[in-house]
This record gives structure tokens, C-alpha cells and sequence, in this order.
């Protein structure tokens, strides 16, 4: 078998598919319809990029909000701050409470 040919015994230069590119007359003029333009193309491309950029930009604000969060809740004597506190003068004792409350929350399940 030679390389110009397919293991199907057809040519491996193929001619453009009727179904993948067509072929239509406005006034005149002839223009071309490939594969990667579907019917709804340019529509559906307008959504996805918008949906995207709504996406984005609700991620963006929902991580300015926790940002701003955990920014307050580590002011002196917040919660958040008193914690960390806690931690760094008895790291064990705060990793032994850590390790039972998971167990006690995982069993919960």
C-alpha cells in the first residue's frame, strides 16, 4: 500500500466534503459556509463569551468578598485573630482538637 492512499484504499488528499463547506448566491455574490461556522456560529460564540465573562467576573467579587472577610475577622481580638493566636502558642493542642472534631463531624455522615 502507498502512502498516498488510506488503509480503506482511498486517496489520502480528500476533496472538500458537500456537507462541510456550501456554496449560496446574495445578490450576485458567492459565499462559503465551512465546518467551523455552524448555523448558529456567531451567536452561540456571543453567548459562551459572555457567559464566561459573567462567570469571571462573580468569581472575582465572591473572592473580594471572602478577601474582605478574612481581612476583617484578622483585626485584633476578632475571632480569626484570637484563633491564630490560640494555635501558635499550642500548636499540638489545637491539632489534637482539630483531629477530634473531624472525627466527631465525619461520623456524623
Amino acid at each position: 500500500m502507498s502512502s498516498a492512499t488510506t488503509r480503506s484504499g482511498r486517496s489520502a488528499a480528500r476533496e472538500p466534503s458537500p456537507a462541510l463547506t456550501i456554496g449560496f448566491k446574495t445578490d450576485g455574490e458567492t459565499k462559503m459556509s465551512g465546518a467551523d461556522e455552524s448555523l448558529d456560529g456567531p451567536g452561540k460564540l456571543e453567548q459562551a463569551k459572555e457567559a464566561v465573562q459573567t462567570a469571571a467576573a462573580t468569581v472575582q467579587a465572591t473572592t473580594r468578598t471572602v478577601a474582605d472577610a478574612i481581612e476583617d475577622a484578622r483585626q485584633p481580638g476578632a475571632p480569626l485573630d484570637r484563633l491564630a493566636h490560640w494555635t501558635r502558642a499550642a500548636p499540638l493542642h489545637s491539632l489534637a482538637i482539630a483531629f477530634l472534631a473531624g472525627i466527631i463531624l465525619g461520623r456524623r455522615h
